[in-house]
């Protein structure tokens, strides 16, 4: 299986409402909004929260991706290629 990941935004601090934000109070949490391209075909993109694992409907099957701070052994290896930062807002 050739599948490519994408992590679509990376929040810090985000709380979560209909769709994470960036915090708005103290007690925020990292989310990733993250796609997933398997042959050329783009699947997602979806919010990934710390402890609340989301499933991606590949045509091989699914595809479990969870987020958290430890670190596991993957049988297969990961490249960042490329990193695109927007800002639509204030940063102050």
């Amino acid at each position: 299986m050739d599948f490519k990941f994408r992590a679509e935004e990376i929040l810090d601090d985000a709380v979560v409402e209909q769709k994470p934000s960036p915090k708005k109070s103290k007690n925020g949490d990292m989310a990733i909004h993250v796609s997933i391209s398997e042959n050329g075909q783009v699947f997602g993109p979806l919010w990934v929260l710390p402890g609340e694992p989301i499933t991606f409907q590949l045509p091989d099957g699914p595809l479990a991706a969870t987020l958290g701070a430890r670190s596991l052994p993957l049988p297969f290896k990961l490249q960042l290629g490329a990193v695109v930062v927007s800002c639509d807002g204030d940063l102050s």
